[in-house]
């Protein structure tokens, strides 16, 4: 296993690209730092979107530092966001945010799931998401639909502390007041 580390180190260090073939099989590893050290050398290779497929199969494993790792590393590439988008709903903060920071950089606003992440259990989740909305949207009319929409989904989901923790939320509390009024939630 060291062999491998120290060998895709090298890799990564001469920008070895015409190698990406060999390491993108690594990114299956059963070794968390086997697998992210092929992350890292396919992301020194800068052309990430010819491994977008299987960057985007770390999304899902088991090791946050790596889905984390996956979610920058798709920073590099194009047309990656609808791979980023179930990273807003991961169960570890980190990721949450290394997904807030590629939509905020990518000036993309995937509205329905950053609404949803102004009810988080996380106060940083919350801030992070309000700070996107303020400086990439300020439309009250859409703002008010998209609480609306926000509001119904948690409510049919039986979602209260979410709704309550979103009303806290300084960016888009009237937005989702004016939504409560309109589903007669006020008794949460």
């Amino acid at each position: 296993n060291r062999v491998i580390e120290a060998a895709l180190r090298s890799l990564r260090a001469l920008n070895a690209a015409s190698e990406a073939e060999r390491i993108t099989p690594l990114l299956e590893h059963e070794k968390p730092f086997i697998r992210l050290e092929a992350l890292w050398a396919l992301k020194s290779f800068k052309k990430t979107a010819d491994y977008t497929p299987a960057i985007g199969g770390l999304l899902k494993d088991p090791d946050p530092k790596i889905r984390v790792e996956a979610v920058q590393a798709l920073h590099h590439a194009d047309e990656t966001f609808y791979w980023v988008v179930p990273s807003l709903q991961d169960p570890d903060d980190e990721v949450r945010f290394a997904a807030l920071e590629f939509f905020k950089q990518a000036k993309i606003l995937p509205l329905a799931e950053i609404a949803y992440l102004l009810g988080d259990d996380s106060s940083g989740i919350r801030s992070a998401a309000c700070g996107l909305f303020q400086s990439l949207l300020y439309d009250p009319q859409r703002s008010h639909k998209l609480a609306r929409e926000t509001i119904k989904r948690m409510a049919e989901k039986g979602e209260t502390q979410r709704i309550r923790r979103a009303l806290q939320c300084e960016c888009e509390g009237p937005s989702f007041l004016r939504a409560l009024e309109d589903y007669n939630l006020k008794e949460l």
